[in-house]
């Protein structure tokens, strides 16, 4: 084999593997290097080449850098939308299953964050796909639609371990522990002030918030400890008087709401619209599918996340 046949199979072998044009032209620069100057000194080309063994077995010894890695993570996600149409028109046609088949499109953003997310951060950005198919399999398999939105309330506890925090793993319990509690007494009780549970989700939130809330100071403290008050207020008059527990819990997401808009409108800080997201989600996923019975695409909301995230990596 001679430097010609070399580098052409060097490049084809490179293109294989993933690498990218920046890091292929590296290599072979280097491995040009090398060979010129084994040439220099008395060594004949087509010896040393051979000496070097195998083409694919070098490639497979170079280490990736990231811009490589990233390459090979953009050619997966850029299959994932053909996956997805794949199985959506088999599972649709062949098992008649047109009517969850869809759910494999959600393939497409759970590749893209699983690829580019790592640890505690990825398992809570797949939380909200991964409820929704728990959602629709307890509700088409089980027809358990009254309680399949329950699982979405895991995405509170899941965000807690992403800190590193004292008293994380008796809130990331608590967390646990309220729909559990609230899927125990619905059961056994089904009481119309079951919903009243889920105030138990107040200090998770709380925790959740407290270092934005810390920094504020004791004015501003006095008056996050006023909002939370007036709207356990609010909450605990639209539960007693309409027996509105459930969806009115979602109202005590406008604090960490109030704590981001502080630090972006009064403290100038940058915040991010992704930083919302989960919580106007969830929000919004409860209000559209309570109020309006549409828990079926109500689901649809939680795409503003990974959407949010998409833009906000473009914007940096």
């Amino acid at each position: 084999m001679n430097k010609s046949e070399f580098f052409v199979a060097l490049k084809n072998a490179l293109n294989e593997k993933g690498f990218s044009r920046s890091d292929q032209k590296d290599v072979i620069a280097d491995y040009e290097s090398m060979i010129d100057e084994a040439v220099s000194n008395g060594e004949l080309e087509p010896t040393y080449i051979q000496s070097l063994g195998p083409v694919k077995k070098l490639v497979a010894e170079i280490p990736m850098t990231d811009k490589t890695l990233k390459n090979q993570r953009d050619k997966i996600v850029a299959t994932s939308p053909f996956i997805a149409v794949i199985l959506f028109f088999v599972v649709g046609f062949y098992a008649n299953g047109f009517a969850y088949s869809w759910l494999f499109f959600l393939l497409i953003p759970m590749t893209a964050i699983g690829l580019n997310s790592r640890g505690m951060e990825r398992v809570v950005a797949l939380s909200p796909f991964v409820f929704t198919f728990t959602f629709f399999g307890l509700g088409f398999i089980y027809d358990l639609w009254a309680i399949a939105w329950v699982p979405y309330t895991l995405i509170f506890p899941l965000a807690i371990l992403t800190d590193n925090r004292r008293l994380k793993w008796l809130m990331f319990a608590a967390g646990l522990f309220v729909p559990a509690l609230y899927l125990w007494v619905y059961y056994q009780t089904n009481h119309p002030w079951s919903q009243l549970v889920f105030a138990g989700f107040i200090p998770i939130i709380m925790y959740q918030s407290w270092p934005k809330i810390k920094a504020l100071g004791f004015v501003r403290f006095a008056l996050g400890v006023a909002l939370v008050m007036a709207l356990s207020g609010v909450y605990l008059f639209f539960g007693f008087v309409y027996g509105l527990w459930h969806p009115m819990w979602v109202i005590f997401l406008l604090i960490p709401i109030s704590v981001l808009l502080y630090a972006q409108f009064i403290k100038k800080e940058t915040v991010q619209f992704v930083a919302y997201t989960p919580l106007l989600s969830v929000i919004l996923f409860i209000i559209i599918g309570d109020l309006f019975q549409l828990y079926e695409i109500a689901w649809l909301v939680f795409l503003m996340i990974p959407i949010a995230g998409v833009l906000s990596e473009k914007e940096d």
